[in-house]
């Protein structure tokens, strides 16, 4: 008797462009009152990407990262890492945790930032953040302002966390 596929195995990944993402392992059927998945025949020629937002309103069930289920898939899942791979200076930033509340929701490294010029030009724009200098954050902006700075889509800007009046927040100063 076949099984009816309900659901599937997935390990989770940031891209560094294209956000968070979860390859799929194995599909299989899932039973919600035991919770368990009974894993169907692993297809190895299949590969199936799905972002993470599209799978945000389904019921999740986290498996933790050591389960020993997950040694079966071990070269599936060795290749997904080695392609989402980043520099390790964008490892750094994705571990600043005060910053959080600037993250684009499923892009971890595009931040909100606030470009200011003067005391009245403030524009919210998305920048992709790269690594970190000795008292700031840098990365690329990744949409032209509608007002002048100075600066366009795609170039590298410096930026800083602070925590002001309206909480926590990303700031380029420019003159």
């Amino acid at each position: 008797m076949d099984m009816e596929t309900n659901g599937f195995l997935g390990y989770a990944f940031i891209d560094h462009e294209q956000g968070m993402g979860v390859e799929v392992l194995c599909t299989g059927n899932f039973n919600a009152e035991s919770k368990a998945l009974r894993l169907e025949k692993e297809d190895v020629l299949s590969r199936v990407t799905i972002p993470m937002e599209a799978i945000a309103e389904m019921d999740i069930l986290v498996v933790p990262s050591n389960a020993p289920v997950l040694e079966i898939f071990s070269a599936k899942v060795k290749l997904v890492n080695l392609e989402h791979a980043c520099a390790e200076n964008v490892l750094a930033t994705r571990k600043v945790v005060n910053m959080d509340s600037c993250r684009r929701n499923y892009y971890p490294d595009d931040i909100y930032v606030q470009l200011i010029k003067g005391d009245e030009q403030i524009e919210q724009c998305s920048v992709r953040v790269e690594g970190i200098e000795k008292f700031s954050l840098y990365g690329t902006l990744l949409n032209e302002p509608t007002k002048e700075f100075g600066v366009h889509q795609g170039d590298k800007i410096s930026f800083f966390n602070v925590k002001n009046a309206q909480g926590i927040m990303c700031i380029a100063v420019f003159e």
